[in-house]
């Protein structure tokens, strides 16, 4: 199974919907919780940041965390 396929998964049984930080944070552990019992996939993910814009930074560390989180390089 390739990491869309989980995610696809994963979005089917947690559709996108209003809800409270404390609320979005459980479901996030609970996500990750699922991601981390899949196999980890032979692929990783790079991007490129160019210029020092804030936004960028802090989705790129983001996505960083996220990847540590799953031990995808």
């Amino acid at each position: 199974m390739n990491s869309f396929t989980a995610v696809n998964r994963l979005l089917a049984f947690y559709p996108p919907r209003p809800c409270s930080f404390s609320t979005a944070k459980k479901i996030a552990s609970e996500i990750l919780a699922r991601l981390r019992a899949e196999p980890v996939p032979k692929k990783f993910l790079a991007g490129v940041l160019i210029g020092d814009d804030p936004a960028s930074v802090s989705f790129r560390k983001i996505k960083q965390r996220t990847a540590e989180k799953l031990d995808v390089d």
